[in-house]
């Protein structure tokens, strides 16, 4: 291990990224968004970030993108022909989906495990959002 300031010299960035690694630490933060495909087929990829609240069963979704509309999808139903919240609902387990500005409030059914859900939430983010 070196010393000194040497733990703390930036070694390069990755154009395009926020990736900055430093010595010794051995951490890299992920791009918070990406452009995916070449040319005229280049998209935006949202990213979902994860975190709990107050309440056990809701989840908030932190985007690094903003949703166009206000999302508020209440039922399996009412999530038909939104292609984001029929995955999400998809999962099993959810009980709303709430959405407006770069976040998300997702509810799940009491007793129901977040691991799934927050799987496909990130999942769906990338591929609908």
């Amino acid at each position: 291990m070196l010393g000194g300031d040497a733990g703390e010299r930036l070694l390069g960035e990755v154009p395009g990224t926020s990736i900055d690694r430093r010595l010794g630490s051995g951490r890299t933060s992920a791009p918070r968004s990406a452009n995916v495909g070449p040319g005229p087929y280049a998209r935006h990829v949202a990213n979902a970030s994860p975190s709990p609240t107050p309440n056990p069963d809701a989840m908030k979704f932190t985007l690094d993108t903003t949703l166009l509309e206000k999302l508020d999808v209440t039922s399996p139903d009412a999530a038909v022909g939104v292609p984001f919240a029929e995955a999400v609902f998809a999962a099993g387990g959810v009980a709303s989906i709430f959405g407006v500005n770069d976040f998300l409030t997702v509810r799940r059914q009491p007793g129901c495990d977040w691991g799934p859900i927050v799987a496909v939430v990130v999942a769906a983010a990338a591929a609908h959002l």
